[in-house]
C-alpha cells in the first residue's frame, strides 16, 4: 500500500514536469529495473548467508568430533598411566601363572 502511494506521488511529479508518455515509460522501466536489481542483490546476499551458515555448522560439527576424540584419548592415556603393569610387562621375565593355578587364600 505504501509503495503504491509512492508510485502515485512519483507519477504526480512526472505529470507536473511535463514529460511525454515515452519518457514516462522510460522512467517506469528505470524504476522497475532498479527494484529488480535490489531484489537480485537480496537473493545473492541471502544465498551467501545460507552457504556461510551451512559451512559454519559443518565446521562446528567437525570441531566437536575432534574435541570428543581428544578427550577420549586423554582419558585412555590417564587410564593407562594409573593402571599397574604386570611384572612381566615391565621387564621381569617370569610369566604369571594361569588363574587356575593361583592360590586365592
Amino acid at each position: 500500500m505504501l509503495a503504491s502511494w509512492h508510485l502515485d506521488c512519483l507519477k504526480d511529479a512526472v505529470d507536473r514536469t511535463g514529460l511525454d508518455e515515452r519518457d514516462e515509460r522510460y522512467l517506469d522501466m528505470l524504476i522497475s529495473g532498479g527494484l529488480g536489481l535490489v531484489l537480485a542483490a537480496l537473493i545473492v546476499v541471502g544465498y551467501i548467508a545460507y552457504e556461510s551458515t551451512t559451512h559454519l555448522i559443518e565446521s562446528n560439527r567437525q570441531v566437536t568430533t575432534t574435541h570428543r576424540v581428544l578427550e577420549n584419548l586423554t582419558l585412555l592415556r590417564l587410564e593407562c598411566k594409573t593402571r599397574s603393569r604386570p611384572a612381566w610387562l615391565s621387564g621381569d621375565r617370569q610369566r604369571p601363572q594361569s588363574p587356575a593355578v593361583l592360590d586365592h587364600s
